[in-house]
């Protein structure tokens, strides 16, 4: 990647036009419709001058908004991506950067910070990692009674029940925000009413967030984009949480869908993974191992086996499938 630098000057429009493009995004104002800003901002019960002077600083360096003939329509920036891009790094995590001076004297204070709202959101603009990666693997391998802690919009479990009318699953998150999202989506789905159940809980410890009925008929346990929340105090609380699992579900098989962390391994990292990494951090979640080896070495520590791995190195991020007894 580019060595460039940017300047305070890169910086000081950056952090107003991220601002400016947020608002657009919460508010919605804008459609595909060229309106004037007069019209924008009576729609949206706004001062006017401000309204106008913000899409023209939006329209002239970014492409969120669109500036034609009869006024301002939404760009590409706004398309689906794009929102969820706004709502997960500026809506969600934004909080985090207002609260830095706190969360730099006081850690564990970032992940009250989140915008748990806008981070449900995001998920549904596009496929979280369980409904875009994981699918086709777990069909391929058979694996079945899948239980999905931290399931988010439950993308994963819904798209394995309509591609199995027999299937049967339960995803567990501590977001009500997700979970709600999760409930709808089942709801309009056309999958059966019983095929899969969705669970508000602290799946932070395994040991207590999973009920017992739950306990008895799982084989399969997903983890997707979980195990990279807890690494602010380094592995320990990966290998803990990991032999919590162990406790619970012996001979279950673990399937984790996560990334390699890389701020502060090597100089210019690709910039989106990096700060995906900042953003980990101000949100107390930590930076996970940037590598295969370090992955495996917390799984042998907390009594389990990696018995297969997929990778997208170019993209950081993997599959890994764990045994969880050697």
């Amino acid at each position: 990647m580019s060595d460039q630098r940017w300047s305070a000057w890169d910086l000081a429009e950056a952090f107003h036009l991220a601002h400016a493009a947020d608002y657009l995004a919460a508010t919605d104002v804008l459609d595909d419709t060229e309106s004037s800003a007069d019209a924008i901002s009576t729609r949206a019960a706004v001062d006017p001058i401000l309204m106008a002077g913000l899409l023209n600083f939006l329209a002239d360096r970014t492409d969120i908004v669109v500036r034609g003939d009869r006024g301002f329509r939404r760009g590409p920036g706004l398309n689906r991506p794009g929102r969820a891009v706004i709502d997960q790094y500026l809506g969600a995590y934004g909080p985090n950067a207002c609260s830095l001076s706190t969360i730099m004297v006081d850690a564990s204070s970032g992940r009250a910070a989140v915008n748990r709202q806008r981070h449900a959101r995001a998920y549904t603009e596009v496929s979280g990692p369980g409904e875009a990666l994981l699918p086709d693997i777990v069909q391929k391998l058979g694996l079945d009674a899948i239980l999905d802690l931290g399931c988010g919009a439950g993308g994963l479990l819904i798209e394995m029940a309509r591609r199995d009318k027999t299937f049967r699953g339960t995803g567990i998150d501590a977001n009500a925000d997700m979970i709600r999202i999760a409930e709808q989506r089942r709801r309009s789905s056309d999958i059966g009413q019983h095929a899969v159940e969705f669970i508000v809980g602290d799946v932070s410890d395994p040991s207590t967030a999973i009920p017992e009925a739950v306990l008895q008929h799982t084989k399969t346990v997903v983890a997707a984009n979980l195990l990279n929340e807890f690494f602010m105090a380094g592995g320990q609380s990966v290998v803990a949480w990991l032999q919590s699992l162990r406790g619970v579900l012996p001979d279950a098989i673990l399937v984790v869908a996560d990334y390699y962390g890389v701020l502060g391994h090597g100089h210019n990292p690709p910039r989106y993974r990096a700060l995906h990494d900042w953003i980990q951090l101000v949100s107390s979640q930590g930076i996970p191992p940037p590598d295969l080896a370090q992955w495996e070495a917390l799984y042998r520590e907390a009594g389990c086996c990696l018995a297969h791995s997929i990778e997208d190195r170019r993209a950081g991020i993997f599959v890994h499938l764990v045994r969880l007894t050697e």
